[in-house]
């Protein structure tokens, strides 16, 4: 897929934590994470590597949540995972159908009101 120029994304469900040198060394340009997986802990280990994408849990935040708490917890991810660049914030899997519309959108204007990069790696 790299011959291709196609960036390589890599999921796995539930705590990643203990096989995170080994998603980063699949070469995948993202790593799509679940929240139980330990922020500090992805940050760490692919800090500079690849990309992580996800951290926010896409059934008991953003399906059964409040738009409070999916701002709350995109924030808490933003905090971790954001500084130094590499981050994009989504749901750490697949949402269902019935994910209420105003959590999908808080999850979205968080992202665009304290999710963007200067060209540096900090947010603005």
């Amino acid at each position: 897929m790299k011959e291709r120029d196609f960036p390589a994304a890599l999921h796995q469900c539930g705590d990643t934590t203990s096989v995170l040198p080994e998603m980063v060394a699949s070469g995948a340009e993202i790593l799509e994470l679940d929240p139980h997986t330990d922020l500090q802990a992805a940050k760490d280990a692919t800090r500079g590597k690849t990309s992580v994408l996800g951290m926010v849990d896409p059934a008991n935040v953003i399906h059964r949540g409040t738009p409070e708490l999916v701002e709350q917890k995109s924030k808490e991810a933003l905090a971790v995972l954001a500084p130094g660049g590499g981050f994009i914030l989504g749901p750490g899997c697949a949402l269902v159908p019935e994910t209420p519309e105003n959590n999908v959108m808080a999850l979205i204007e968080c992202a665009a009101k304290h999710g963007n990069y200067n060209a540096d790696g900090t947010l603005y």
